[in-house]
């Protein structure tokens, strides 16, 4: 690897400044000039890269670019020849910035070549694959891989952003997430290797039928539920207050007895104890709330019959026993249970509760063990975190601009951005992540959705046309239709591997 410690890097300051700051990194470059045109300074471009620099011990000087030069090839040439004299080597980084002042950058090179300056070096940089392109005054050309370490933040700060919250998980994981990636990683596995584990996970995932009932269907499902209840009349005989004990009783008694009565004193007798007649309204709420306990315990104890099965193909008692032995090691809740196991049973899936966001543990857990074993992959990542929240730097009371569910930090100055989704996203979710790349890390940082599928849930029907596992319902099977449509990569589950591989440009 070439090192430039003595050198002088000459580039544009520009809004994708880590063309600028990797390869002074890189090579040892501790001192960068950025020409600064009014629209660079005016967008903080310079004073982004100078903050982010500084944190690596590298000095950026702006060197102002007037608005009446900067389209004027002779006089920016002029100008920067006439600003390095003192410098005996230089390293000229054409990477980034409008093309004039870069056809200058070139020029002044070509100056100072003639001029007997032959150690001076032209520096270009790809992002794929990632790459830094040099030369000197012979134009032979060598290249080199773009490596150099920038944390989460400094892209950020790079493009604009700050960081509002996150959790590392590599290099430096806390214990909490820790112990999720553990819960993540036993998941995976048993995802992997039990079908029923599989199965049940997108049970629980999706709602259940009643749940994704229109109005309608609901309100004939209550009446159809109501029309079937009929309070037995002492089950809601009222006891709120002395004297309502017997009170039905005593009705009957007076009719009973009515036609035999002789006095007046014996009627009396007979009717006093319904002078709590003389309160009807109190009668009436009490008998009311009675009645209303009864219909509600009546309602709910018809919903909660209605259980759902878990299994399109019944398991044996051996295999259920496995599954709920799986789901209690990852701090999983599953009813008592006789014969058959229903979707009503699985109080909780694991210690994280929701299975969203259990899968994107699961996908966590599954970039990190790649990470901790293939030094390949891990040479070309900086930093993993997940859950983050980012917003603009220019706007400190603005709402959050972007949620994250997972970030890789390259080691070539970008971000890959994973996108966890267990059910149903829409187009313009898709296109929005593909932005956000764009937007928090430069025209190389990418997006991508990970599903829940994997390559052993689908086969091809005899028309040749795709066919997925019974369980895995149509929402969830346009997943990767919605993703190619808006032009942004699907990955299925067991691919992480390949494709981590292919967007950090490994070849093995």
């Amino acid at each position: 690897m070439a090192h430039f410690e003595s050198y002088v890097m000459i580039c544009n300051s520009t809004g994708n400044q880590p063309v600028n700051l990797m390869p002074a990194i890189q090579f040892g470059i501790k001192h960068i000039i950025a020409l600064s045109t009014e629209e660079a300074i005016r967008q903080a471009w310079t004073e982004r890269l100078s903050k982010v620099a500084q944190k690596h011990a590298i000095m950026v000087q702006p060197m102002e670019i007037p608005a009446s030069i900067e389209k004027s090839l002779p006089d920016l040439i002029e100008k920067l020849l006439n600003s390095i004299n003192d410098f005996p080597v230089i390293v000229w980084n054409i990477s980034g910035g409008q093309k004039i002042p870069t056809i200058a950058l070139h020029n002044a090179f070509q100056r100072r070549i003639q001029l007997g300056f032959h150690e001076d070096q032209v520096l270009y940089t790809e992002g794929r694959p990632p790459t830094v392109w040099m030369y000197g005054g012979n134009y032979c050309m060598s290249s080199f891989r773009s490596n150099a370490y920038l944390t989460m933040e400094d892209i950020l700060t790079l493009y604009g952003s700050i960081l509002v919250k996150g959790e590392m998980l590599y290099p430096k994981p806390s214990p909490e997430v820790v112990d999720n990636l553990e819960i993540g990683r036993r998941a995976l596995q048993f995802f992997k290797q039990n079908k029923y584990f599989r199965e049940v996970f997108f049970r629980i995932m999706h709602p259940s039928p009643e749940y994704t009932k229109s109005r309608n269907d609901v309100e004939a499902m209550i009446k159809n539920i109501l029309n079937q209840l009929k309070p037995n009349l002492n089950s809601i005989t009222v006891k709120h207050h002395k004297g309502y004990e017997n009170f039905e009783y005593e009705i009957k008694k007076v009719f009973s007895k009515m036609d035999r009565v002789s006095d007046v004193e014996t009627l009396r007798s007979l009717l006093k104890p319904l002078t709590l007649i003389q309160k009807p309204k109190e009668i009436y709420i009490d008998y009311w709330l009675s009645i209303r306990n009864r219909i509600v315990e009546g309602v709910l104890e018809k919903f909660a019959i209605q259980k759902h099965p878990l299994f399109t193909q019944e398991p044996t008692q051996g295999e259920i026993k496995r599954l709920v032995s799986e789901i209690s090691s990852i701090g999983g809740k599953v009813n008592e249970y006789s014969g058959q196991l229903c979707k009503e049973d699985i109080l909780q899936i694991s210690k994280i509760t929701r299975p969203g966001l259990l899968f994107e543990w699961m996908v966590a857990a599954s970039v990190i063990d790649l990470i901790s074993q293939n030094s390949n992959i891990s040479n070309c990542i900086s930093e993993v975190h997940s859950n983050v929240v980012t917003k603009r730097a220019d706007a400190p009371y603005a709402k959050p601009d972007s949620e994250l569910d997972l970030v890789i930090t390259t080691r070539f100055g970008t971000l890959i951005i994973f996108e966890m989704k267990t059910y149903e996203f829409s187009g313009d979710v898709a296109k929005s992540k593909e932005g956000t790349a764009y937007k928090k890390s430069g025209p190389f940082g990418s997006a991508v959705i990970i599903g829940p599928i994997m390559h052993d849930m689908i086969f091809c029907n005899v028309k040749g046309r795709k066919q997925y596992d019974s369980y895995i319902d149509p929402v969830t099977q346009a997943q990767e239709e919605t993703a190619w449509q808006n032009n942004i990569p699907y990955w299925y589950l067991d691919d992480i591997s390949v494709n981590l591989r292919k967007v950090l440009y490994i070849q093995e």
